[in-house]
């Protein structure tokens, strides 16, 4: 209390000698330099407002100082406000406005902030999860979604847990009963360890298919409860020194956790039916990046990034809100950006990569054959080589020459 007292009788003698500095020329102190006002959101060029899940930012951050560099033609601003997957349709599929600050990344990647003022209608959304899943209805008139690439989600544990697998059935008690006495599963026992997100949200959705169990019907017991994916790695990986790490799980997808590797780890996932063949992880094994497992059917908990727009009668999307679609399922070229080695590097999985499909989210798995498969690249980018053979003149011996590989089929 003493210190404090004598730090407020300087004060007057330490403002004046920072006011002194000021008009001397010389620079003020770091941390009272002054912040630049966010600019207003609709004076970026071409901007186009997006709310989306807050698991697709990594790939945002990747693509977009690409494409707000970009040509004219090609030349996007994405605007993005991070929200729950069904919490970002909301404003679309009820041509509302969505108002405070957003993000945007200028030509050298770097994110900034801007301003949506009173507020404006958004041109898009991207949810990991359908128009259905969110509603419980169909898509409404003049309403389109469409689908790109596929987003892997699971159970993370901190580094210190000595837990590696957790099963269909384990889950669903878990989220069932929220720990209630005589229901529980060892060891996570104590709810205020179980990370999870809200019902708006599709990582609580889909892993809440993939156990059984609604992710709007998850038990009240389990109160830790966030908003987005950040606050759950930041919860999870904080309790890796306080002697919980063994009690403590949380939720996450395949694009949160890679980013955070050295922070958590993945938990192998077996499903229903699954009894056989056991728990599996996304990828291949725990430490790599292929997404092995769930380009080909093993690993259960995925969806697709579904990007909705308003449309008009003929069933297109507004100018920019198009062109962004465009970009998203690959019509739309953007010179030097590769968009197959940026969604594998961001976590996720282009459509091009998979060998199997859904029809709903957490559906039945169907064979699928792309038509300008991928996988080569994709693992070329998530491992830093392929088996493929190269196909510089543009034949092959078999299978299909594609990005300078020859893809089988």
């Amino acid at each position: 209390m003493q210190r404090f007292g004598r730090w407020r009788r300087n004060l007057p003698t330490l403002v004046l000698a920072c006011a002194l500095a000021g008009s001397a020329g010389l620079s003020p102190l770091p941390g009272l330099q002054a912040q630049t006002p966010p600019v207003p959101c609709a004076d970026l060029p071409n901007a186009v407002l997006v709310p989306g899940t807050t698991d697709v930012k990594p790939f945002l951050a990747r693509v977009a100082g690409q494409l707000a560099g970009a040509a004219a033609a090609q030349q996007l601003t994405i605007v993005y406000q991070a929200m729950g997957s069904c919490t970002a349709l909301e404003p679309v599929l009820g041509n509302a406005t969505v108002t405070g600050d957003a993000v945007y990344w200028t030509p050298n990647g770097e994110e900034r902030t801007c301003t949506l003022g009173a507020g404006a209608l958004p041109d898009l959304a991207l949810s990991d999860v359908t128009i259905e899943t969110c509603t419980g209805a169909p898509a409404p008139a003049r309403i389109s979604q469409s689908a790109s690439m596929v987003q892997p989600f699971g159970f993370v544990v901190p580094p210190a847990s000595s837990q590696t697998a957790i099963t269909a059935a384990e889950a669903y008690v878990l989220f069932r009963y929220g720990t209630a006495a005589g229901k529980q599963v060892a060891p996570w026992t104590d709810p205020a360890l179980v990370a999870i997100r809200t019902p708006a949200s599709s990582t609580q959705l889909l892993i809440g298919l993939a156990a059984g169990v609604r992710g709007t019907q998850f038990s009240p017991n389990l109160t830790n409860v966030s908003a987005g994916s950040s606050a759950v790695v930041a919860k999870v990986a904080a309790e890796n020194a306080t002697g919980n790490a063994e009690r403590t799980i949380g939720i996450l997808s395949a694009q949160r956790y890679d980013e955070n590797r050295d922070k958590l780890r993945m938990l192998a996932f077996e499903a229903y039916r699954q009894q056989c063949l056991g728990a599996v992880y996304p990828d291949a094994t725990a430490t790599s990046f292929d997404k092995r497992n769930v380009r080909d059917g093993h690993y259960a908990i995925w969806g697709y990034l579904w990007a909705v727009a308003r449309t008009d009668p003929e069933g297109l999307a507004p100018p920019r809100a198009q062109k962004f679609l465009s970009f998203l399922n690959g019509t739309l070229d953007v010179p030097g950006l590769d968009l197959v080695a940026e969604t594998a590097k961001a976590g996720a999985i282009p459509a091009c990569a998979m060998t199997v499909q859904r029809t709903t989210d957490g559906g039945p798995l169907l064979p699928y054959t792309p038509a300008e498969p991928c996988a080569c690249r994709f693992e070329l980018a998530t491992t830093g080589s392929t088996p493929c053979v190269p196909c510089p003149d543009g034949t092959c011996a078999t299978g299909l020459c594609r990005g300078g590989y020859c893809e089988t089929l």
